[in-house]
């Protein structure tokens, strides 16, 4: 069973020196990460909406085993709050679908303030395109309820499980892949997971993959390149 174990982002000038090697140009950044990554989390889709172009770009960097996910772009979450969304969806993925088979998932993060409501998630998940591969991350704990895994596991749609001090912990599976954000267990992106909690993360790992599940798993806490070298330990002990 294969994982894919990453990090929320690589481009990082703060982790020249401790992963990128000194006197490395950016441009290079990518290439490099893809040495020792299967996986990436990308994140400047959520704040700008994708191109054509860029993606065409990147498509054709990547390994044919490497996947690309993607978080949704802020204006259909945020600012739209999902609703009224199926043109920007639309624009979305004419750019996101050139990546064709390094499309990983599809990451839609939703805002602190949406309470649960299960008519719009509904409407969203009814217009979503059937051939990718999705993961939601609720915020308000609302959204923490049976019936709305149920509604996941009805659309094989991922459950993000977050991990970090301002987030509540739940390790709910809904889909045939799981879908972990790690980001820092002590300060938000700015605190490093100990050996003993990536053995424990690296058991939870596991035991979905009995399941017949496999785990994207990304880590968030990009301070002081914690997240590479806590993706590279998981990796290890996975290994």
């Amino acid at each position: 069973m294969e994982n894919f174990i990453g990090t929320s982002g690589y481009y990082y000038q703060g982790w020249i020196g401790e992963f990128y090697p000194e006197g490395m140009n950016s441009k290079d950044f990518f290439e490099y990460y893809e040495r020792f990554f299967n996986t990436v989390e990308l994140n400047s889709t959520f704040y700008h909406m994708p191109r054509k172009n860029t993606m065409k770009s990147l498509k054709r960097k990547l390994k044919e085993d490497f996947l690309v996910s993607v978080k949704l772009n802020r204006t259909i979450t945020h600012v739209k709050r999902l609703k009224d969304v199926k043109d920007l969806l639309q624009m979305f993925f004419e750019s996101v679908l050139e990546l064709e088979k390094n499309l990983g998932v599809v990451l839609v993060q939703l805002p602190p303030s949406l309470k649960r409501n299960d008519e719009l998630l509904y409407s969203f998940i009814e217009i979503l395109p059937k051939n990718v591969k999705f993961a939601i991350e609720f915020r308000h704990k609302t959204w923490l309820d049976d019936n709305v895994f149920q509604i996941l596991r009805n659309n094989n749609i991922a459950f993000v499980v977050t991990h970090g001090d301002n987030y509540p912990l739940c390790k709910i599976d809904t889909a045939n892949f799981a879908y972990i954000r790690l980001h820092g267990p002590k300060e938000l992106y700015a605190s490093s997971y100990s050996s003993e909690e990536l053995k424990e993360w690296a058991n939870h790992i596991r035991s979905l993959n009995k399941k017949g599940l496999s785990a994207f798993v990304y880590f968030n806490n990009d301070f002081y390149c914690y997240a590479v070298k806590n993706a590279l330990t998981l990796k290890k002990l996975l290994s």
